[in-house]
């Protein structure tokens, strides 16, 4: 993490000064930081003396912010200053109804000639959503490039791993909400059946992490190996491939990752089991926002309604018109966005952004190159690591299995039966089959760019969205001007922002 990032987090977690509450009287308090601490100071009894800057925080959170629970559910927030018991100074509440929200958004969009979506990957709490979405509005709001004519709304989704498999235990069986009793008396065999489960597959996760090592000692260059004549027979692609540069690992972090092999294999059946069923869980959550299960659901009858996401999307369609529509989807947020696109194909889409994007190959052919061929002015925009930083990627100091989200998904959660069926935001999985997109397309309007060995670069799956990589700016996707532009000009961004 830079030291503009790290700033950045200091700021905005220096006080606990603000606490978001959601209307649903069951969820508990979702605690989100001030932006900026010298600009908000709370007394003693806990008024604010600078209510400018809550005004701040309050806009980008009433107006720039959706959330969305497990089921699909518009959760309305509203935000309160923490020790004060009378609330803000100023009533701070996202409408309670979705049709309200709905209503303002439209009037807000008056102005705007094109709408920003921008979605959150998995294993991301409510909070964290929200905290990185407030840290990178108020980038954004220093941002020349994001003028009032984009108007950006952050997608908040449920997305927590624990959270899912807790879900999966005590409710969901086979994808489906089930009944509570019997779900709950199940449980425990559940638990133990999915624990039983990884423990079988050890030996699968003892070869994988061999493997794994071996490439990286003796295989790394063929690994990372980049080159423009990948795309000699595919037209319609234009490849961007890092620069020669090192990959960033420090020498600990080079020696600790051989070390720990023996941990990470036992650690193995975590993942692979308990794991795997919250992966299938979390799989159903990108799908609940657009159709949901009805809560009064009877076997044998009608049980989907539409989500209300897509209620959003489709009341908002009248005001699209006219309007481009962009979408930035960093990991599991590239499943969701597909599925917006495939619910809505007619909008006019111009920059879809996947950032180490979990949505597979197939399904991105299925809903984003139809889209492409449709429209002239959209683009594409696959956004990858260096496949040796995806294999070393190391959770909890190395404790677990190693290898970035995507390749847990590609090797322990899926069993893809083809090449197309592995996941989108993988290198390693698209350099054998960019002739195929660019045929598939048959425009010029596909970027692939490759990061990791330059300094600042995303060097890990979840580098992509920090906001230190300014990742709403085209020059983060494409080949507009050079990295090191970029990262000067980003990180002038982050300074004018603290000031």
């Amino acid at each position: 993490m830079s030291a503009g990032m790290r700033s950045i987090r200091r700021l905005l977690g220096l006080l606990p000064l603000v606490t978001i509450l959601s209307a649903c009287g069951h969820a508990p308090p979702i605690n989100v930081d001030a932006d900026l601490d010298r600009n908000l100071v709370i007394d003693s009894t806990g008024i604010a003396k600078d209510p400018a800057t809550f005004a701040g925080i309050c806009e980008h959170i009433k107006h720039h912010t959706i959330t969305f629970d497990s089921h699909g559910t518009y959760a309305p927030i509203s935000v309160r200053l923490a020790g004060n018991t009378a609330g803000s100074a100023a009533p701070c509440d996202q409408p309670t109804e979705l049709a309200d929200y709905v209503k303002d958004l439209r009037a807000r969009l008056d102005n705007a000639s094109e709408i920003l979506f921008i979605i959150h990957g998995g294993l991301v709490s409510r909070q964290r959503g929200l905290s990185d979405a407030l840290a990178a509005l108020h980038v954004m709001h220093a941002d020349p490039q994001v003028s009032a004519s984009i108007y950006p709304v952050f997608l908040n989704w449920y997305s927590g791993g624990l959270d899912a498999y807790r879900e999966q235990l005590f409710n969901v069986r086979e994808g489906q909400a089930t009944w509570h009793t019997f779900a709950k008396v199940t449980s425990p065999i559940k638990l133990a059946t999915d624990l039983a489960t990884g423990v079988v597959a050890m030996p699968s996760a003892g070869t994988l992490e061999g493997r794994r090592l071996s490439d990286l000692v003796f295989n790394r260059d063929s690994m990372d190996d980049c080159d423009p004549e990948y795309a000699k027979d595919a037209s319609a692609v234009e490849l961007i491939c890092p620069a020669s540069g090192t990959s960033g690992k420090n020498v600990l972090e080079t020696l600790s990752y051989p070390l720990a092999t023996p941990v990470r294999v036992a650690t193995a059946p975590v993942i692979q089991g308990p794991g795997k069923s919250a992966w299938e869980n979390m799989k159903r959550r990108t799908q609940n926002p657009f159709w949901r299960e009805k809560e009064d659901c009877v076997r044998g009858h009608d049980c989907l309604e539409k989500g209300d996401l897509q209620r959003l999307l489709e009341d908002l369609s009248g005001s699209l018109g006219g309007k481009h529509v962009s979408i930035i989807g960093h990991s599991m947020g590239a499943i969701v966005a597909n599925e917006l696109i495939r619910e809505l194909p007619n909008l006019s889409y111009r920059n879809i952004v996947f950032m180490g994007g979990a949505a597979r190959i197939s399904d991105v052919l299925k809903t984003v190159v139809p889209v492409l061929r449709k429209n002239a002015e959209s683009r594409f925009y696959n956004l990858t690591l260096l496949p040796s930083n995806e294999a070393r990627e190391m959770t909890y100091k190395g404790l677990l299995p190693s290898g970035s989200l995507l390749e847990w998904i590609d090797e322990l959660y899926e069993s893809p039966h083809s090449r197309l069926e592995r996941t989108v935001g993988k290198w390693d999985n698209l350099r054998v089959i960019l002739p195929v997109l660019s045929e598939e397309t048959g425009t010029d309007r596909i970027t692939v760019k490759v990061f990791g060995s330059q300094p600042g670069e995303p060097m890990q799956h979840g580098d992509f969205n920090n906001v230190d990589m300014c990742f709403w700016r085209d020059s983060f996707w494409g080949s507009k001007g050079s990295w090191a532009d970029h990262h000067r000009i980003c990180r002038d961004l982050l300074g004018k922002a603290l000031q």
